[in-house]
C-alpha cells in the first residue's frame, strides 16, 4: 500500500506526487502532511500508537493539517476515507474535511461535524461523489469564539487513515422457479356416474 511518505514522480502540471488507493498512514510520523495552526503529533494519546492533535483552546483558529499527495480516483467505484477520531470540543467548534479538485487552490467542505465530545470512533466519509477525479484532503478544527460558561474544550485527535476502493457488494438474486420446478399436481380422483 501507498503511504503519505512514497514519493511518486509529480506529473508536469502537479508539483504533487499522485498516488493510487488504496493509501494508508498510521499517523506515526509528520511526512507527508503540512500543518497550520494547533496541528501537532500526540505521542501518547493516539487510537493505536501516535495520532494527530489540534488543540482547540486557543480560540478564533482554523487548524488545518493538509494531505501533500493527491489522490487518483479515476480508477476507483466506491472510494472512501475512514479514519478514527477521539474529541473533546466546545459547542461551537467545527471539524471539517475539506476537498480540493484543483490540488488545493480552492477547498469545499467535504464532511462537518460539531464539536461534541466522544471518545475513540471511526468515521467514515464517502468518496464516491468524486470518483473519476483526483483530490486532495484536508482536515481542519474552527475554533469559533469563547467557550461557552461551564464547557470545556481540548482537542481533536485522528489517527490510522485510509482511503481505500470498497468493493460493491451486489445483492444476491433471489432463485427464480422455472416449470420444472414446480410440483406436478396430482388430479383428484373424480366418481363416474353409473
Amino acid at each position: 500500500t501507498a503511504g503519505p511518505t512514497d514519493t511518486p514522480t509529480p506529473t508536469p502540471d502537479s508539483p504533487l506526487p499522485i498516488l493510487n488507493l488504496p493509501l494508508a498512514d498510521s499517523c506515526e510520523t509528520d511526512a507527508g502532511w503540512q500543518v497550520s495552526g494547533t496541528w501537532q503529533l500526540d505521542e501518547q494519546a493516539g487510537y493505536s500508537g501516535r495520532s494527530w492533535f489540534a488543540d482547540s483552546t486557543l480560540r478564533d483558529q482554523a487548524s488545518t493539517l493538509t494531505a501533500l499527495v493527491l489522490l487518483d480516483l479515476r480508477a476507483a467505484q466506491q472510494p472512501e476515507l475512514r479514519f478514527w477520531q477521539h474529541m473533546d470540543l466546545a459547542g461551537s467548534d467545527v471539524l471539517a474535511i475539506d476537498i480540493s479538485l484543483d490540488g488545493g487552490q480552492t477547498w469545499e467542505p467535504l464532511d462537518t461535524q460539531p464539536g461534541i465530545r466522544a471518545d475513540w470512533n471511526q468515521r467514515v466519509v464517502d468518496l464516491a461523489p468524486y470518483r473519476g477525479q483526483v483530490i486532495r484532503l484536508r482536515f481542519r478544527l474552527d475554533t469559533l469564539g469563547a467557550v461557552p460558561e461551564g464547557d470545556i474544550t481540548v482537542g481533536w485527535w485522528i489517527d490510522d487513515l485510509s482511503v481505500q476502493d470498497v468493493p460493491v457488494v451486489l445483492p444476491t438474486p433471489e432463485p427464480t422457479l422455472t416449470p420444472t420446478d414446480l410440483p406436478t399436481a396430482t388430479p383428484f380422483p373424480t366418481d363416474t356416474p353409473t
